[in-house]
């Protein structure tokens, strides 16, 4: 019988070919659409969901509060938080910290010459064995409680393995030495990564003991300074049973009142720790991730399957309205068939396999099409979405749920509507006028009204897109950003004269106009801000959230900074000059932002004195979103 139902679908769809092609192409792009919104979404809702007990695995982090007006945020904490955490915390499981190394060169063996050098390296970090205790490793070589127990050992994972030693077995790897900048190591396990969607995308481990035996890498990672709070020194904790976040927090603002005593132009400010759960980091931008990586944002992703479902409604409802008005040239068929017999289920059956039919060509014309769609949007998609059904089986169970869905709300009214037609009406061709075909057409006319509903709200958000995204490209940002190149040397070489050198080499380039020194560009991911007070003669005025560039003379003039009062920095000037901009001066409580040049800022940075040589134009130091922050702009070329 069912061989039979799809026997006649076929020779109906190709008797109808255009009317069929029709169909499936309205169907093919909203399917499309939502199988690629699907990747989207599932990408990015399966980040680290695979961890046993995620439940209960954190991130402690930290939240500032300044004058109870200005908010802070920051993933790290102070160093020796750490060891307090371990020792002064109840309630804890595990607490395992990552001290993530800012791009160190890496050589591996002794041998300068024969060794494999790798400047830059990312995703370098120092942990203990507590970390794979809390997170799920497979251990392919070495010990999980040994590996990381002393001083100057390092576990790889099985990539970066065969990127150090490309001909040698994971056994023969263990033992084998490996340099980071300055730092030797000891090759003493190998692990795979970690094979899900995750933000851990750590490949070196250095034993944490490391950063104390070496006394330059403890003073660069601040471990003994309970004041600040360093953005590379991460701290992950997994709960006791049955443990309260809060009861840990509590504890930790606690350890850091013992340890901590503020100074005098802190008061007002509130210092507090929050557990930030495993399966917030990859949404919540106010912490980040690890490495300024993406964070992914859960109201896009509603929006986008919303999207999802207005454009499959479209694909519907076009199918709706193509078959129910084409639905009188089928009557006498219908008619024919009750005649001899068929009841109205075996009808509704049929009429539904064929929409189950054309649902399912749809559907593989949308899987053909999804891979060519990921790769013309490849600059807005996440690096990692693909459609790959072998590698990812529950895309078959999304697509074997969306072809019986779509083939109910596609098929079900129409087949209702095709076999409620009476046999002896349709043989006198009287089916149009007593059949229900005038609530028919009321329905399909109401289905055409929510369809063009529907396609102009997409057309005015698409414009209104279009305008956003012109903005974003022609938004004058306050500086030039065309023909310039930015060159990071080793943070190990970036010494005063080193660097002089390099520019000096590159200034005799033909080709190159202009160089400067300084740290990163006016805008960028590098977020670097410090605190001041003002005092006016009256009143202290405090800020708490000023940004900070490093550069040279030539920092301005590279990239078209305008300079408003005052002059510019130079190379005679000692670390106590400062640029400030217009919203620093506005700030501080200049109405003419001018006035502020040749002002004296106390407590810059907690204890220095820096007096105002120059005022610039304000400019976005972040994203559009981000607003304009305070800055200051210094002569030194590192923090």
């Amino acid at each position: 019988m069912i061989k039979n139902y799809f026997k006649i679908a076929f020779r109906g769809f190709w008797k109808h070919r255009v009317f069929t092609l029709i169909n499936v192409i309205g169907l093919s792009i909203g399917i499309s659409a939502s199988v690629v919104i699907y990747l989207l979404i599932h990408f990015d809702l399966t980040f680290d969901q695979f961890h046993q007990d995620g439940n209960r695995i954190y991130r402690v982090v930290t939240n500032y509060t300044y004058q109870k007006e200005y908010h802070g945020y920051n993933p790290g904490l102070c160093g020796p938080m750490f060891g307090a955490v371990k020792t002064d915390v109840t309630g804890i499981e595990i607490a395992a910290p990552i001290l993530k190394w800012p791009q160190p060169d890496v050589l591996t063996g002794n041998n300068q010459t024969t060794g494999t050098k790798i400047r830059m390296q990312r995703d370098v970090v120092l942990t203990d064995e507590n970390y794979f205790n809390i997170f799920s490793y497979h251990w392919i070589a070495g010990s999980a409680k040994t590996s990381l127990d002393a001083p100057f050992k390092v576990v790889l994972t099985s990539t970066q393995a065969r990127i150090y030693f490309p001909s040698l077995e994971f056994d023969q790897i263990i033992g084998k030495t490996i340099m980071y900048d300055t730092i030797q190591t000891t090759v003493t396990g190998i692990v795979e990564p970690l094979k899900g969607n995750t933000d851990l995308t750590f490949h070196d481990f250095i034993s944490y003991s490391t950063a104390f035996a070496n006394p330059e890498l403890k003073t660069q990672l601040r471990l003994h300074n309970w004041g600040g709070t360093n953005i590379n020194a991460q701290l992950f904790v997994k709960l006791a049973p049955q443990t309260i976040s809060t009861h840990i927090e509590k504890q930790l603002e606690d350890i850091l009142q013992r340890n901590y005593t503020p100074r005098p132009d802190e008061k007002g400010n509130s210092h507090t720790f929050y557990l930030q759960p495993l399966s917030d980091i990859h949404f919540n931008d106010h912490y980040g991730t690890f490495g300024n990586e993406r964070v992914a944002n859960k109201t896009t992703l509603f929006e986008l399957s919303a999207i999802a479902m207005f454009v499959l409604l479209l694909g519907c409802i076009n199918f709706i309205n193509l078959t129910t008005a084409k639905s009188a040239q089928r009557a006498k068929e219908i008619g024919i068939r009750k005649t001899m017999g068929s009841s109205r289920s075996q009808l509704v059956f049929q009429f539904l396999s064929e929409t189950f039919f054309i649902t399912l060509i749809a559907v593989i014309v949308s899987m053909a099409l999804a891979p060519f769609i990921l790769r013309l949007f490849a600059d807005f998609v996440p690096t990692g979405v693909k459609a790959d059904l072998i590698g990812q089986p529950i895309i078959l169970l999304f697509l074997t749920g969306l072809t019986i869905v779509v083939s109910l709300l596609s098929g079900f009214y129409p087949a209702l509507l095709l076999s409620g037609y009476k046999p002896v009406l349709v043989l006198k061709s009287q089916a149009a006028g007593n059949s229900g075909m005038t609530r028919s057409a009321w329905l399909r006319k109401s289905l055409t009204v929510i369809q063009f509903v529907i396609a102009q709200f997409f057309i005015m958000a698409t414009v209104f897109v279009g305008k956003q995204i012109h903005y974003a490209l022609h938004k004058d940002l306050g500086f030039k950003k065309d023909a310039i190149l930015l060159v990071n040397s080793p943070s190990r070489n970036r010494q005063k004269s080193k660097n002089a050198l390099f520019m000096q080499k590159l200034s005799v380039i033909p080709q190159v106009e202009l160089v400067s020194n300084g740290y990163d560009a006016p805008s960028s991911d590098i977020t670097m801000s410090t605190e001041a007070t003002y005092h006016d003669g009256k009143k202290e005025i405090k800020i708490e959230d000023m940004a900070e560039k490093f550069g040279d003379e030539n920092y301005i003039k590279l990239y078209h900074i305008p300079l408003l009062a005052g002059r510019n920095l130079q190379p005679g000037d000692s670390d106590k000059a400062i640029l400030i901009n217009t919203t620093f001066a506005r700030r501080i409580g200049f109405q003419d932002p001018r006035e502020a040049v040749g002002k004296t800022i106390d407590y810059f940075n907690g204890d220095k004195t820096m007096q105002v040589v120059g005022l610039v134009a304000d400019f976005y130091q972040e994203s559009l979103h981000s607003g304009i922050a305070p800055l200051a702009i210094l002569t030194s070329t590192a923090p």
